[in-house]
């Protein structure tokens, strides 16, 4: 029996819950005017919100407020530099189409998973010297980071994990006998595409008309390197999130793998283990239900959930590295080789919920949905 669910039936579900939380919002905001300022509650925060922090002082913790409606929860997207323009060998990008036949298009995301997963297992376990050009990057300059545009958000400056980060990843960093990620030995880098930038001639633009805001564009990630650990918290990529820019004007310097790598410092070879935490992007629903073995909204284990069998050769390991999130964290190994160390591999995933089986009552559709992923690399 096919467990999955329609990708296209769930992104439908997610749009109709944001719209009600906007108008909620809008009403909530509306009474709110009403209500007499308490002296001892209502201070302002923004002008330190708003604070500049120098670039080398971005190396440390901050966060985003919590939502009025859900516990917030943090989406990772992909991260895949092939997304968009794939080596001739690749398969091409994993965008869903809206045909009738959801799954049939399932089918084959799920196959284009495995055969990606495949190919990243043997280009991690390729030398460096070994990897076709095609494979390796050019970003391996921290200066690059501000020069393509990114800097820290200023929404997240000073301020530490909130709720959902602590509550979400606290069970996997005790079993792992890591600190939790108040603990000092953390730091958290949210990079933001918030600046227009040229480059060689060529403008890259935070946005273009009509858009007159910046897109939601950022890398919020914690890094713990006497650990051995990166959580991916939140990533939205600028191919997904920019998308009514023209792919040539989109920053070049746009992935995950290649931001961690540049911030990775301390003993990088000690790299052990990657959290995706809550997880959620266009091929979710066809990939990671099938390699669990049932659908996400009956995933309600807390950690170590559903370790998948037969990493890294079976078809289900090789969809888990293969699919938008798994695809990041293999990147990372295979293009930063020098830094992470040669012939690096994902040797186990586990899966599981990312409430740890405490979902809240009254969960808007399609967040209870919403997994961790664990990667544990050789």
């Amino acid at each position: 029996m096919n467990t999955t669910r329609s990708s296209s039936g769930r992104i439908k579900r997610y749009l109709v819950s944001v719209a009600i939380a906007l108008l909620l919002a809008a009403l909530l905001h509306g009474c709110s005017k009403l209500q007499p300022r308490h002296p001892l509650v209502e201070h302002d925060r923004h002008d330190s919100l708003l604070a500049d922090t120098a670039v080398h002082q971005e190396f440390h913790g901050q966060v985003s407020g919590d939502s009025l409606f859900q516990p917030s929860k943090r989406q990772s997207d992909s991260d895949d530099p092939y997304d968009s323009n794939p080596p001739s060998d690749q398969d091409p990008s994993d965008d869903d189409t809206d045909g009738e036949d959801d799954d049939a298009d399932e089918d084959e995301v799920w196959k284009q998973c495995v055969n990606r997963g495949c190919k990243l297992n043997e280009l991690m376990q390729t030398s460096d010297a070994d990897l076709e050009e095609q494979y390796k990057t050019k970003w391996t300059n921290f200066d690059d980071i501000k020069k393509y545009g990114w800097s820290l958000s200023s929404q997240e400056d000073k301020a530490g994990p909130n709720e959902d980060d602590r509550g979400s990843s606290a069970p996997v960093l005790r079993a792992l006998g890591i600190p939790e990620v108040d603990d000092p030995s953390w730091k958290k880098v949210p990079w933001v595409h918030d600046t227009e930038t040229k480059v060689d001639g060529k403008t890259y633009p935070t946005d273009i008309p009509p858009h007159t805001q910046p897109t939601q564009v950022e890398h919020t990630n914690f890094y713990n390197p006497s650990h051995g650990i990166i959580i991916a918290a939140n990533n939205r990529s600028p191919l997904k999130n920019q998308a009514h820019v023209p792919p040539d004007r989109v920053t070049p310097l746009n992935r995950w793998s290649d931001l961690t790598c540049n911030l990775h410092h301390q003993d990088p070879s000690n790299l052990k283990y990657v959290l995706r935490m809550n997880v959620f992007s266009d091929d979710v629903d066809a990939v990671l239900p099938r390699v669990i073995g049932k659908d996400l909204a009956d995933l309600t284990e807390a950690y170590p959930g559903v370790a998948v069998g037969g990493v890294p050769d079976s078809q289900g390991a090789r969809a888990a590295v293969g699919f938008s999130n798994g695809r990041g964290v293999a990147w990372l190994l295979i293009q930063h080789k020098g830094t992470f160390g040669e012939r690096r591999f994902v040797k186990g995933v586990n899966v599981w919920d990312s409430y740890n089986g405490h979902r809240p009552p009254g969960l808007l559709p399609g967040l209870d949905e919403i997994p961790n992923v664990l990667f544990t690399l050789s």
